[in-house]
């Protein structure tokens, strides 16, 4: 099923119109490019010895290709080659060594193989980000019926923290992030610090959403910058709305003082009573600012 699900050559026949039509260096062009395709189709499934054939008769004008899968293959024995105790360290390296035997005796598909690397590399990379799978070789055993598995890493260095790049921010100042960063610039790399980072953020309560990643190369001083994206929350003018009764009360007043030395001022009262009215409007104000404050925390960040 899933090679005539992705068989497709006849649709591209049709495409051109008619058979006779086509050029015959064309045609065995296509047919290559199909047998490859199909090949590798079945291979990614474990059928490690799977092949083509084409048969073809020139009376009438027929061509046939014939999947063959011969025999599934299952994991036998897999290598990790490149790990280096005095890099990983011991316990890592026995991490890695107790997932691999998890994955011997399943079936030897692109997605078995896909996943093992990707459980090694993931353990790799929480001190080695720019760690990478360099090779993979699958060698079947006829006889048998497994597969002997060779995978080669490169764990590349052991990075050092660099910058903290935000990226997103509106109302909150950068210098407010500063102080919920649990590393410092060339500080050991640890995948797990971007974590607490992430967290930290979140439980601020100021973002809807928070990303925070590490680049995929060093920089020019040879340090790992972090990338911090994200979307701050709406600001809820509900909230904004409840200053309560002093905070009323005080909005009242406020207006009500800076009427009144309008009203000295254009009506020429003498100079003591603009200061008074003037330093009761200031006292005022500066009372509604600390309510506004206290209700305002976010939008003063």
């Amino acid at each position: 099923m899933a090679v005539r699900s992705a068989y497709n050559l006849p649709a591209w026949i049709e495409g051109e119109g008619a058979p006779e039509r086509i050029p015959a260096e064309d045609m065995a062009a296509m047919i290559e490019i199909e047998k490859a395709r199909l090949t590798e189709l079945m291979t990614g499934l474990g059928y490690l010895d799977a092949e083509v054939l084409v048969d073809s008769k020139q009376s009438p004008v027929r061509l046939t290709l014939l999947p063959v899968t011969h025999q599934r293959y299952r994991v036998g024995t897999i290598e990790v080659v490149g790990l280096h105790e005095a890099e990983l360290g011991r316990e890592m390296i026995a991490d890695i060594g107790s997932i691999v035997p998890s994955f011997a005796g399943q079936f030897a598909t692109t997605d078995l193989l896909s996943r093992l690397e990707e459980s090694v590399i993931f353990r790799i990379a929480a001190k080695h980000p720019l760690a990478r799978i360099a090779d993979r070789q699958v060698v079947g055993e006829p006889s048998t019926g497994l597969a002997d598995i060779t995978v080669r890493i490169e764990s590349g260095p052991a990075a050092r923290f660099g910058n903290v790049i935000t990226s997103g921010l509106r109302r909150t100042k950068t210098q407010t992030l500063q102080q919920f960063i649990p590393f410092g610039p060339r500080d050991p790399y640890d995948r797990g610090k971007l974590d607490v980072l992430r967290q930290n953020l979140e439980e601020l309560g100021l973002f809807s959403r928070v990303r925070v990643s590490a680049d995929q190369a060093l920089d020019e001083k040879g340090l790992l910058p972090v990338r911090v994206q994200v979307t701050e929350k709406p600001v809820d003018i509900a909230q904004l709305a409840h200053s309560g009764a002093n905070g009323l009360a005080v909005a009242v007043l406020t207006l009500f003082a800076l009427a009144l030395r309008q009203t000295a001022m254009a009506g020429g009262a003498s100079s003591f009573v603009v200061r008074t009215a003037s330093l009761v409007s200031l006292l005022t104000i500066l009372a509604f600012a600390v309510l506004a404050v206290q209700r305002l925390p976010i939008l003063l960040i």
